[in-house]
């Protein structure tokens, strides 16, 4: 049946089965329009509507949301764990300056090399304070300073002592002890020592006696 004459059946409407047309009355009319909304209801159509299955939304993941899964996903120990060695880290106190520093036995072991070892063979220790280094240089050697051959220096030093520090360089007019200064001093008293016991040898005099030699003091060098 049709869903119509269900609706007039349920609501004890009676419709002749006389195939002539007959008159709608009021009442009949008034009935109808109020089981309008039922009938709406009831249509195919929104039987097909609750039957539809929830359609799924598809999702979207970033790179930055994969990275924050990861983070979340981090165990908790290994957060503690690098928490720990941040903070010794931070804590750990930088290595003191020692007062004193034997100066040439130090620059044997530091990785310098060109014009800034040079430099540090024309200067003399002086003092330490407060993480710093402070050196003298002689005027005659003031053209080996510069800012490159400073920093060279300053970054060896770093490296020797494994601590910051800054290099401070005093340019003076009196000689300076420096390790150049002692080795000049080393090589010249070997010569005065090698030309001593030239004129002190008995066949090298007799060779200067009999012609009348001397010896020339640029041709002595020590052995």
């Amino acid at each position: 049946k049709p869903p119509s004459a269900q609706i007039l059946q349920s609501s004890k409407i009676q419709i002749p089965q006389n195939k002539s047309k007959q008159p709608v009355t009021k009442e009949t009319a008034s009935l109808i329009e109020r089981q309008a909304p039922n009938i709406q209801g009831a249509g195919p159509q929104s039987h097909q509507e609750e039957q539809k299955e929830p359609r799924l939304k598809p999702i979207i993941q970033t790179k930055a949301d994969s990275r924050n899964e990861q983070q979340k996903q981090k165990p908790p120990h290994q957060k503690k764990t690098d928490n720990l060695n941040s903070e010794n880290i931070q804590q750990t106190p930088e290595k003191a300056l020692p007062s004193d520093i034997n100066w040439p036995t130090t620059l044997k072991q530091l990785s310098l090399r060109g014009m800034s070892k040079i430099l540090a063979q024309h200067c003399d220790f002086e003092k330490t304070d407060d993480r710093c280094i402070h050196f003298n240089l002689n005027t005659q050697h003031a053209p080996l300073l510069n800012e490159n051959t400073q920093q060279r220096m300053q970054d060896a030093l770093t490296t020797f002592f494994k601590t910051t520090l800054q290099l401070k360089i005093n340019c003076i007019k009196t000689p300076v002890h420096s390790p150049a200064y002692f080795a000049n001093e080393k090589a010249n008293n070997a010569i005065k020592q090698a030309q001593t016991e030239i004129e002190n040898d008995h066949h090298a005099q007799q060779i200067i006696d009999q012609f009348d030699a001397i010896i020339a003091p640029d041709s002595v060098k020590p052995i």
